[in-house]
Parts: structure tokens; sequence; C-alpha cells
């Protein structure tokens, strides 16, 4: 009798049970699916808000060659205004946040000695140009210009002077005064990203390739009062007309080695190589010459055509480039293909 209670409440407990569980499951379930969801919801809003606290954020820059707006350019310019030559890439440069190019000479007041008509004489390549230069790059959207070349001091330590001045007079800013404290070295930051334009003169005295290195070290630490997202060198080097040289070459690879993510180069008047070099710390991207932007040499493709280089930077450490052909048109225009 005992047992048979025994099996009767076993049997009845698990009845309950069974009850129970049904009227139970569907609740607890659902609790279950909420608390999920709920917990679903915190995380992706927590990735949400670390996005919105640290945003990709980038800028754009766009380096062109040498621009030299003397001699039969000057002639031009003075007649059809300086705004003249800037038109057709006007419209290229509003894309960027830096328009970066080679100031090919000085801008002074003193009056123009190039236009001779010889070829033999030497003032043929002694330049200067019209404060009326820069008003027209700052119209087109240049905004950064370098003084790092072979003929920023054709009128001496004045005509240097006066470049510097004028150049902040027209809103523009320059480096590669290889005189300043700061070593021409020239750094902005915007959009969370901080880049270094540092800037190497071949023929300078004042500069060489190891002092350049050094530079690059200074900015390549972790202290963030002096180190930089992105180290860009601009470079005026290199043999006119010519290939580059395994002398060149090797200059570039060491930049890289030293820390440089990016090498653009000047002076040859041609349009050079661009290569990737895999450095110490990582790839780095060499433009070893841009050629002319503008300049009065139209006796070949070579010297009339030349590129820019687009770089987009952004403040997770990544970086693009790329090569854009720059094609005088049939008024002697720099325009830019995109």
């Amino acid at each position: 009798m005992l047992r048979n209670f025994t099996i009767v409440l076993v049997v009845s407990t698990f009845v309950v049970f069974l009850g129970l569980s049904r009227y139970f499951y569907a609740p607890i379930k659902a609790l279950s699916h909420s608390i999920s969801s709920n917990l679903a919801s915190v995380a992706e809003a927590s990735v949400q808000r670390r996005a919105e606290k640290n945003p990709v954020s980038e800028i754009r820059l766009l380096f062109v060659g040498d621009i030299m707006m003397d001699r039969n350019i000057r002639t031009v310019a003075e007649k059809k205004g300086y705004d003249f030559y800037f038109e057709c890439a006007m419209p290229t440069f509003s894309h960027y946040d830096f328009v970066i190019g080679n100031l090919e000479g000085p801008v002074t007041n003193f009056a123009s000695v190039s236009r001779v008509k010889t070829e033999k004489d030497p003032n043929l390549f002694k330049f200067t140009m019209s404060p009326e230069t820069l008003s027209a790059m700052k119209n087109s959207g240049i905004n950064i210009v370098s003084i790092a070349n072979n003929h920023a001091s054709d009128f001496g330590l004045e005509g240097l002077r006066q470049t510097k001045e004028n150049i902040l007079k027209s809103g523009l800013n320059y480096f590669g005064d290889l005189t300043d404290e700061n070593n021409g070295i020239l750094t902005l930051t915007k959009n969370d990203v901080t880049f270094t334009l540092i800037p190497f003169n071949e023929f300078s005295d004042a500069v060489s390739a190891s002092k350049t290195i050094k530079n690059l070290k200074d900015f390549s630490g972790s202290d963030k009062e002096t180190s930089a997202d992105f180290k860009i060198i601009f470079a005026h080097w290199g043999d006119e007309y010519l290939p580059v040289s395994k002398r060149i070459r090797k200059i570039a690879h060491d930049f890289i080695d030293a820390g440089a993510d990016l090498v653009v180069g000047t002076h040859p008047h041609i349009l050079q190589e661009r290569e990737e070099y895999e450095g110490k710390f990582g790839t780095g991207q060499i433009f070893y010459s841009l050629g002319n932007f503008i300049f009065d040499q139209y006796w070949s493709e070579a010297v009339k055509n030349g590129g820019a280089v687009e770089i987009v930077l952004k403040n997770n450490g990544e970086a693009e480039s790329r090569l854009l052909p720059v094609v005088l048109n049939t008024e002697f225009q720099p325009c830019i293909s995109e």
C-alpha cells in the first residue's frame, strides 16, 4: 500500500511539475530574450559611443612641383593677370585642405633681371617674382610653399627676408628656411591629424641628409609635444632632366628608414618615378620628382607635363596616396587630371 502511495505521489508531483513548467516557461523565455536583447543594445550603444568619441577623421593634401613666375611667365602675367596661370587648376585645389608647392625663387620688390636677350647671360637664371604671384597663389587655393631650393637666395639675404615677409603678408604659410631656429620645419594639425613637413635642400650648405635624418628622428618619438602622426620630407634634389640616380635613391631610402612616411621631390623639371620602399618602420612612398607646375620650359613633353601627389591622412594612422597627371593646355596653364 505504501509503495502504491509513493508511486502515485511521484507521478502526481511530476504532473504538477510539467504543468507549472508550461505555465512559467513562456514568461521566463521572454524575460531571457529581453535581457539578451538589452545586453546587445547596451554593447552596441557602447561601441557607438566609442566611435562617436573617437571618430575617424582625415585631411587631404595636394603637392605640386616647381612654381617660377619670372622671365616669360612674368611677361604674360603682367598682361593677363597673375590669376590667369591658376585658372585651370583652381577647381582641383578646392578639394584639398592643404595645397603645397615649391616656390622656385624669391618674391621681392627688386626688378626682374631674368628677361634677357641671350641664353648666355647669367641673369637668365636669376629669379625674383612679384608679390602679386603670392596673391594669385592664395586666391587659387595654394596655402603652403617651400622655399628650400637653389633659387631662394638669388637676391641674397635681403631677398630671402622680403620673401618670408611677403609670404606671411599674403596669408600663405611657408617652410624650408634652413636658417630658422626650427630648421625650416613646419608642423600643422587639422581634424585631429598632425603632420610635419621637413625640408631637404641638396644645394644648401645649411643642411645635409644626415641632419635631415636627425630632424626626422626628433619628430618620431613618443613625446606628444614633438612627435607627429605623419612625417613628410619635401626634397629639392637630383639632376635636371635625367632619371633618378643611385645617389638620390639611397638618400630617399635612408629617409624612409629613419621614419619618414612620405618623400616628395622637386628640381629635375621632369616627372620621375614613384617607388614603394619597405623601410625599417614600414612601407614609405617616394615620389622622386613632380616636375614643373608653372615654368617657362616648353621644348619637350617631359618638361611641359608633370605630376601632383594627392595624400589622404587619417587620425587612425592610415594614409593613401595617388599621382595625378599635370598637363599644360594650349594657354600653357597647368591642368590637373583627376
